[in-house]
């Protein structure tokens, strides 16, 4: 009643494929679904089911594609804030091994027990300590490291061991 060539758009699969994608595009799709719709009203059952399942399958892509998106834009930021981290981490255990050379006043290479409790000094102030736990460094543990640092027993610590101690 229409001119509906029903073979055209469904006669082989390769048609019917075409004519379905055609219809999840919206690609002239009106038309031809009308004219389906008044030769076989049951076809309409079909055509809802097919629209729920393309809107179904279109919403779960674009999702995962979203979700993709904003998982690999928190693993930069996760990267970023470690390498910053890190960054500063490196910054604090040059300045604390820089304390070698200040705290040996002396010159002769070795902390002796009046420039070790000196140096012990710093890790008890309020702001070193802040900087510290502020990069992940614990600075009593810190303390206690250098304090037992004196790795051959002869009573001072080298800057080798005060390294060995930081590290």
């Amino acid at each position: 009643k229409d001119n509906l060539d029903i073979n055209f758009y469904f006669g082989t699969i390769q048609d019917s494929m075409i004519t379905l994608l055609a219809f999840a595009m919206q690609d002239n799709a009106n038309e031809v679904q009308r004219k389906i719709g008044n030769a076989a009203p049951a076809s309409w059952i079909f055509f809802m089911i097919f629209f729920v399942i393309v809107s179904i399958g279109m919403m779960e892509l674009m999702t995962s594609l979203f979700i993709d998106s904003l998982l690999e834009e928190k693993r930069e930021i996760e990267k970023k804030n470690k390498e910053e981290m890190e960054e500063k981490r490196h910054k604090v255990e040059d300045m604390l091994s820089g304390l070698f050379n200040v705290f040996d006043a002396d010159g002769n290479g070795n902390l002796d027990v009046s420039e070790l409790e000196a140096a012990m000094e710093v890790f008890n102030n309020k702001e070193t300590k802040e900087l510290m736990e502020h990069v992940g460094i614990d600075s009593v543990t810190m303390a206690n490291a250098i304090k037992v640092a004196d790795i051959d027993g002869d009573g001072s610590i080298d800057e080798h061991e005060f390294r060995a101690a930081l590290d």
